[in-house]
Formats: structure tokens, C-alpha cells, sequence
């Protein structure tokens, strides 16, 4: 799952300064959340296992994104383009710089 969220987060990096920051915060709260839902007979595990799962896909989007911003801040684009043939200039240019 960890997987498909950095699968995500590299394709479709988020731009704006309160998606980056409602990510991680839904990341940590939907588990939170999710945990209140064993009281359910029958059915409340089994929706706590899908709501924990997804939030591990929000997890891995937020390392991802973490990772192309830090990236992005550090290294001229330039340089970037040219020693990762697989980034296009395209959502390298969705993130705004810091």
C-alpha cells in the first residue's frame, strides 16, 4: 500500500501549501478515527483494517511529496531534469518553490 502512495505521490505531486499540510494531518487522524469503529459488531474490524489501509496510502503520497519538495529545494532544476530522466519538467514545475 506504502507503494501505491509513493506511486501517487510522485505522479500527481500536490502544489499548494494547504494540501501539503491537510496530507499528513488526515494521514495521522483517519487511523485515529478509524480505531473508534471496532466497537461496530460484525463489520467494525473489517472497516477499520480498509480506513487504516487507505491511510497508509496517504502516508506514502506525503513521503513522496516530502521527498520531490526537499528534492526540488536542494538541487537546481537543471540538474534535476538531467540525472532523472524519469521526472518530467512538467510536475516538477507543479510544485511551487520554497
Amino acid at each position: 500500500m506504502v507503494i501505491f502512495g509513493l506511486i501517487s505521490g510522485c505522479v500527481s505531486p500536490i502544489a499548494d501549501l494547504t494540501g501539503r499540510m491537510a496530507y499528513p494531518v488526515s494521514a495521522v487522524a483517519i487511523p485515529v478515527v478509524a480505531n473508534s469503529l471496532d466497537v461496530i459488531p460484525g463489520i467494525g474490524m473489517h472497516l477499520n483494517a480498509i480506513i487504516d489501509n487507505i491511510a497508509v496510502v496517504i502516508a506514502g503520497m506525503v513521503i513522496a511529496n516530502f521527498l520531490l519538495v526537499v528534492t526540488c529545494s536542494i538541487l537546481p532544476l537543471n540538474q534535476l531534469i538531467r540525472s532523472s530522466p524519469g521526472v518530467t519538467l512538467q510536475a516538477l514545475l507543479r510544485t511551487p518553490p520554497q
